[in-house]
């Protein structure tokens, strides 16, 4: 299976992390942050020899300037997550920032890792 490519750095403008970790077999979706978001909403797609994994979680009341961590859970009926290979991850927050409300949505390519154990 082709794995997506990776950005260089963590400078490419994204809100995710470059890699998340698998818990229960689901991506913990994390990463820095630039507002003050009211919601956000985040999904995680990876093309795996045994078909498509998604996942979704949604996050509520996250602070700008701390690290974000949003767990997701398998959507019914999608394939297993493989550690060690890449997914792509999108996010929608729904933010105030200078007293404006906005949504902003950015996406990119992850890896995905298996969390150590005892984690």
């Amino acid at each position: 299976m082709a794995s997506i490519p990776l950005p260089d750095s963590a400078e490419s403008g994204s809100h995710f992390d470059e890699t998340l970790l698998l818990k229960d077999g689901c991506p913990v979706g994390s990463g820095p942050l630039e507002y003050d978001a009211s919601t956000m909403h985040i999904w995680i797609i990876q093309p795996t020899t045994a078909g498509n994994a998604l996942a979704e979680g949604s996050g509520a009341r996250l602070p700008k300037g701390q690290t974000w961590e949003i767990p997701t859970t398998r959507v019914e009926g999608s394939a297993a997550f493989d550690a060690g290979s890449s997914a792509y991850a999108t996010a929608v927050a729904f933010v105030v920032d200078d007293s404006n409300a906005q949504v902003v949505q950015w996406s990119m390519p992850v890896m995905l890792s298996a969390a150590a154990a005892g984690a």
